[in-house]
């Protein structure tokens, strides 16, 4: 019964489209003009992205009055800038102290455990911890720890 019916619609479609051959022209246009601005627009994305990495600065004023949150992807943001195009941020519960991990271009794996403190140098940071002991595991550890 179902095939039937499917069969039913397909073929009435198949009839209605050979009836009407500017419709499937008409839609393929459109779907070839969808991509080509979807990519278009991929496109202005990614270089806007690189232009506002490249000039990508802070000042120590503006890092003060980051949430430690914020500062971490700033961290994430500079290493982008600085050529590590795979920069991600990863501070959060469990993260075993590693806040930011990047590969410089020359390859080296990157692992920054990042310390903001709002009142400066006077002020503990807490839950600080040794990265090297939590280097066990290969994907965790890096060669450049920060």
């Amino acid at each position: 019964m179902a095939v039937a019916v499917v069969w039913s619609v397909l073929a009435t479609t198949a009839r209605w489209l050979a009836a009407n051959p500017a419709v499937p022209a008409l839609l393929a246009a459109v779907a070839l003009g969808a991509g080509a601005v979807w990519g278009w627009r991929r496109r202005e994305r990614e270089r806007w992205q690189r232009v506002q990495t490249a000039g990508l600065r802070y000042a120590l004023p503006q890092l003060d009055a980051l949430h430690h949150r914020d500062f971490e992807y700033a961290v994430r943001d500079l290493m982008r800038s600085d050529g590590c195009a795979d920069a991600v941020q990863v501070g959060g519960a469990g993260d075993d102290g590693a806040d930011v991990k990047a590969t410089d271009p020359h390859g080296r794996r990157w692992v920054i455990q990042c310390k903001h403190r709002a009142a400066g140098w006077s002020q503990t940071a807490r839950g600080e911890r040794c990265l090297m002991r939590h280097c066990n595991a290969p994907l965790a550890c890096g060669q450049m720890i920060v």
